[in-house]
C-alpha cells in the first residue's frame, strides 16, 4: 500500500515544527510514521505475551515465527532498498524511531533497577537489547552494495542517523576497498568531522585504520590525517621509508640498493 502512494505528494499538515502531529492525513509521511512506530513500539508491549505458550494448534513453519515488530522491519527494509536514493528519508525516520525506543527502554530498565523492583533478579543479561545498532548495520550494508562514487546522499544518511560508533563507520573502510569510492569514503568522514564534533575521535580512528590497511587510500586519507593526526604519518614514514643512502667511510663508498642489500665500491 505504501508503494502505491504517490511519493511526491505534499503533506497536508496544518502545523509544522515540533507542535505538529505525527500523522494528520493518509499520505506517505503519515504511513511511514505509523509503520516505523509500529515496528519499534511492538517490542515495548504490543507482542502477544502468550506467544509460544498456547501453540498446540499452531502450524510451525521451518523458518519459525516472526513477531509483529520484525515483520514490519523486514517490510520497511525491502521498501527502502527497492529505491534507496528516493527513500533515504524513510530509512532515517525509521532509524530515529529505533534509537528513541532503545533509549526509552534503557531508561525504564535503569529506573526499575534503581527503585529496587528487581534488585535481586536483575542483571546485565536481563537488560533490554536495543534494535537500533542491528537495524542500522543491516541498512548500511544493504545500501553499500549500490552506492556509486557520485552518491553524495550517503553523507546525508550518515549525518542524520542519531547514533554513530566505530562499528558503523568501519563500513566505510569496506567501501574504500573499491578504488572509485575511496574519495567518497574520505569525504564522508571529513563531513562528519566538521559537522558532528562528538564523533571526531571515532572518525579519525577510522581514517587512520583506512590509511594503514588500504594502500590505495593513502593519498586521500593522508591529506586529512596530516591535519588531524600527523603522528600516524610520521610513524609510517620512519618504518617504511627506504631511500638510497650514500656515505663515505674510510675511503669506501657504501650505497644501499633498492632491495636493501649494501653495495660497497672503492672510492675514486
Amino acid at each position: 500500500m505504501l508503494s502505491s502512494v504517490d511519493e511526491n505528494q505534499k503533506s497536508k499538515a496544518i502545523k509544522s515544527g515540533f507542535n505538529r502531529l505525527a500523522a494528520t492525513d493518509f499520505g506517505r509521511d503519515a504511513w511511514i510514521t505509523i509503520l516505523s512506530r509500529l515496528a519499534t513500539r511492538a517490542s515495548a508491549g504490543l507482542d502477544d505475551p502468550d506467544a509460544g505458550v498456547k501453540d498446540e494448534f499452531a502450524v510451525k513453519s521451518s523458518k519459525g515465527s516472526f513477531s509483529i515488530s520484525e515483520a514490519v522491519r523486514d517490510q520497511l527494509y525491502d521498501y527502502i532498498i527497492h529505491d534507496w536514493k528516493r527513500r533515504i528519508d524513510v530509512a532515517i525516520s525509521w532509524l530515529n524511531e529505533e534509537w528513541y525506543n532503545d533509549q526509552i527502554l534503557a531508561q525504564s530498565s535503569r529506573s526499575s533497577t534503581k527503585n529496587g523492583t528487581n534488585a535481586h533478579t536483575s542483571s546485565t543479561a536481563d537488560a533490554p537489547k536495543g534494535n537500533y545498532q542491528r537495524c542500522t548495520l543491516r541498512m548500511f550494508d544493504g545500501i553499500l552494495g549500490f552506492v556509486e562514487h557520485t552518491d553524495k546522499i550517503l553523507m546525508r544518511f550518515l549525518s542524520e542517523i542519531p547514533g554513530l560508533d566505530h562499528q558503523i563507520l568501519s563500513r566505510l573502510k569496506t567501501m574504500a576497498k573499491d578504488p572509485e569510492r575511496i574519495d567518497l569514503a574520505c569525504t564522508s568522514l571529513q563531513y562528519l568531522y566538521m559537522f558532528r564534533p562528538p564523533v571526531r575521535t571515532i572518525v579519525v580512528d577510522t581514517l587512520a585504520e583506512m590509511w594503514q590497511e588500504n594502500d590505495r587510500s593513502k593519498p586521500s586519507a593522508g591529506k586529512l590525517l596530516r591535519k588531524w593526526r600527523p603522528d600516524v604519518l610520521g610513524e609510517d614514514r620512519s618504518a617504511t621509508a627506504t631511500p638510497a643512502v650514500k656515505m663515505e667511510t674510510e675511503g669506501q663508498l657504501t650505497k644501499e640498493s633498492a632491495n636493501g642489500a649494501l653495495e660497497v665500491k672503492a672510492a675514486s
